[in-house]
């Protein structure tokens, strides 16, 4: 069923047997939430309510770029499928019989829900935080890591990537400031526009100066007392 709806009328919440497009809304309201056997298809769609409820045999959103908080998809048959999702807000609830695929997304806000019968494939992410509840019960991808299981999927979640730099100078990815700085990042900067975007850049050109610094053993010093030891006395008691 193609439907050439650019609004939803009030009260409008079909059942529908097979498929529904709805391709020309940009938004819909919060009480918004047909029974569709098969495909809903929102792919015009630019923003969602807070707390937005939606089931469908699948769900597939082009044009979404965040998904708001406290919302919550469902497919009931098949998967859901983000094109464009670049960030999952707290307190939203994805759950699919089939896998969850979100090619562009980046982060994930801890108090999120993640439930699949097949798998999840975010090849834009390295790591899962740990705030993000999993029930996944197939192989998974993340980033170019194929075949992961349930476990190493946890496991990704509660140590999340390093932080590279730290890494080097302290000589250990487990070591207690390490961790301290990864709770930062994914509890205060992964939770902002800005945080989310000092933590991409920092990715981005990480890599580079941590291997630089290998075998450095002066310059690391230095950096660890100078600069990193202050950092973490500004943070040890809050993450």
């Amino acid at each position: 069923m193609v439907d050439g709806l650019t609004s939803i009328p009030e009260g409008y919440n079909p059942t529908v047997g097979h498929s529904l497009f709805l391709d020309g809304l940009t938004t819909i309201p919060r009480w918004f939430n047909p029974t569709v056997e098969y495909i809903l298809s929102l792919d015009g769609l630019t923003s969602l309510p807070s707390g937005a409820n939606l089931t469908a045999g699948e769900i597939s959103m082009r044009d979404l770029r965040v998904i708001p908080e406290n919302v919550c998809l469902t497919a009931t048959k098949f998967k859901l499928v983000f094109h464009n999702v670049e960030h999952i807000s707290k307190g939203v609830r994805l759950k699919a019989s089939g896998g969850i695929y979100a090619r562009a997304l980046t982060s994930i806000s801890n108090g999120v829900y993640l439930e699949s019968d097949y798998c999840l494939c975010f090849p834009s992410m390295d790591s899962i935080p740990r705030g993000v509840s999993l029930n996944v019960k197939g192989k998974s991808r993340l980033g170019d890591r194929y075949g992961l299981s349930p476990e190493q999927l946890r496991l990704s979640g509660r140590s999340n990537s390093g932080c590279y730099i730290a890494t080097v100078c302290y000589g250990s990815y487990d070591c207690t400031q390490v961790l301290t700085f990864r709770n930062f990042r994914d509890e205060y900067l992964n939770e902002t526009f800005a945080g989310r975007f000092f933590i991409k850049t920092y990715y981005a050109l990480s890599p580079a100066i941590a291997q630089w610094l290998e075998n450095k053993h002066k310059i690391n010093s230095f950096v660890r007392k100078n600069f990193l030891n202050r950092i973490y006395e500004c943070l040890k008691n809050k993450y």
